[in-house]
């Protein structure tokens, strides 16, 4: 019979604690982001909110989209390990309130790493693998990339 003790902050565990997802808090992040600042029917949002949660009328339906691109550590410089703790995340906050209060409430949220996804569960948001892109700028411009300047038009492309 194994007796040895199974460590680790996540799944997986092993006796040794080095093959779990992410390392135990605290966890540090840095990131570029765009957030936008939208309002939804308020009858669309009052949908998403589970039980416990009620619409804000003051809000009028207000909501954020956020687009994250994450760089994640621990206490352990897991920055030295790009492939599996950067990462990028779109979720959606709407308002609503909680026993009265004014709250965010997130029913949607991507990443496209597993470990932010498991690190996500463990914090309570409702995580799913997906695919998420953002423009990026480089301080190198050129025709690859967008310039950051006074007077650059921005256009969509289709």
């Amino acid at each position: 019979m194994n007796t040895a003790k199974l460590k680790g902050f996540n799944y997986p565990l092993t006796p040794k604690g080095k093959s779990t997802l992410n390392p135990p808090p605290p966890w540090y992040y840095s990131s570029d982001f765009l957030d936008v600042e939208f309002w939804a029917q308020p009858a669309a949002v009052a949908s998403l909110l589970p039980n416990g949660l009620e619409p804000d009328p003051a809000a009028n339906g207000h909501c954020n989209a956020l687009f994250y691109d994450w760089q994640f550590s621990g206490a352990n410089e897991e920055y030295l390990d790009p492939a599996r703790y950067q990462y990028r995340e779109f979720f959606i906050l709407v308002d609503a309130l909680f026993e009265g209060r004014s709250v965010s409430y997130c029913p949607y949220i991507f990443v496209d790493n597993d470990a932010a996804l498991a690190r996500g569960w463990t914090q309570g948001y409702p995580k799913r693998l997906g695919q998420v892109f953002q423009t990026r700028y480089y301080a190198a411009t050129g025709k690859a990339g967008p310039a950051l300047a006074a007077g650059i038009e921005v256009r969509r492309l289709a």
